[in-house]
């Protein structure tokens, strides 16, 4: 390989994650995940918090490459445009994700939370990204008739401020 190794989101290096993804034990996870670590020339995460992990896996040299949340508050103009244009009332309380969606990322979970919200809760859940686990999830959406997740897909990184601000939660 290149000798770089990216590890989006941190979930690489959550053994139980890990391990389900992979279908194997957490201890094997972790000696995977350390491996990994200890054989890169240099780890990308997108944040800080990230690091000491890194560390502890013997990773050697770590880069921090923020994504694209800002914490600030959003124009209420774009607010209104972004919700106009997604369909969304002015009133619904909406979740964002925004990331990669693979089966690391665990977003059975979202479903999962998704499913079990009263039906008078006016609320709804953009995913902003895209992956090798949207297809599942879309499918299990169908499937278990959860109209509340809407999948944006992936977005140019200037675009993934408009998604931010249409949300109230992310």
């Amino acid at each position: 390989g290149s000798g770089y190794a990216s590890i989006c989101e941190g979930t690489c290096f959550s053994p139980s994650t890990l391990a389900r993804a992979a279908r194997i034990s957490a201890f094997e996870a972790s000696a995977r995940a350390s491996s990994v670590a200890r054989s890169a020339a240099s780890v990308i995460v997108p944040t800080p918090g990230l690091v000491p992990h890194l560390l502890r896996h013997g990773a050697r040299s770590i880069s921090v490459v923020p994504g694209a949340v800002v914490d600030s508050a959003p124009d209420l103009v774009v607010r209104a445009e972004a919700r106009r244009a997604l369909g969304i009332d002015d009133g619904t309380c909406v979740f964002a994700y925004v990331g990669s969606v693979g089966v690391a990322n665990n977003l059975d979970l979202l479903v999962d939370a998704v499913s079990e919200l009263s039906p008078g809760v006016d609320a709804c859940v953009l995913v902003v990204g895209d992956g090798s686990a949207r297809e599942h999830l879309e499918q299990r959406l169908a499937a278990e008739r959860i109209d509340r997740v809407m999948f944006v897909g992936a977005v140019p990184k200037p675009d993934v401020g408009r998604y931010l601000a249409a949300s109230d939660v992310c």
